[in-house]
């Protein structure tokens, strides 16, 4: 009787244990002094979003995660010289009043981005939104996806 009591006991404990040894997907972002994490599943939708510096526009890049790395799929602004800035091959379109154009298919395991004052630079995914300077402050940050233990983070 008793070790039926103890595992009825336990059992809490280890589902509570296999649970936040779980592996989820998540958002990396790092700098020297700083990582921070936020769920991103493969499916969803995540934009980095940014002031332009040479033509005073906001601009938005949707990413998504692809075979463990991050792929651009189209850039938007109010400025068509913003979307041309990137140089890609293919049609510049007008959709709801942005510039829309979309980017080549290449994914990168890893992005770096210079957090600066002026950029106003973001990130928005489904559960979360994460301005850069604030957490980090001016520098570096390295962007990945990653696949973590849900232990190891507290997750927006």
């Amino acid at each position: 009787m008793k070790g039926a009591l103890a595992a009825l006991l336990l059992l809490p404990l280890t589902l509570t244990g296999t649970t936040l040894a779980a592996p989820i997907d998540v958002l990396e972002i790092s700098s020297a002094r700083t990582v921070w994490r936020g769920t991103l599943g493969d499916a969803e939708i995540l934009r980095y979003e940014f002031h332009h510096s040479v033509y005073q526009v906001m601009v938005s890049e949707e990413l998504w995660r692809d075979q463990g790395g991050l792929r651009v799929l189209r850039a938007r602004s109010s400025d068509i010289r913003a979307v041309e800035y990137f140089r890609w091959d293919g049609r510049i379109r007008l959709v709801d009043d942005l510039y829309v154009q979309d980017a080549p298919a290449d994914a990168f395991p890893e992005l770096t981005i210079r957090v600066t004052t002026e950029g106003a630079q973001r990130f928005v995914a489904p559960r979360w939104s994460l301005g850069l300077r604030q957490v980090f402050g001016e520098g570096v940050v390295h962007v990945r996806p990653a696949v973590v233990p849900l232990l190891t983070t507290v997750l927006p």
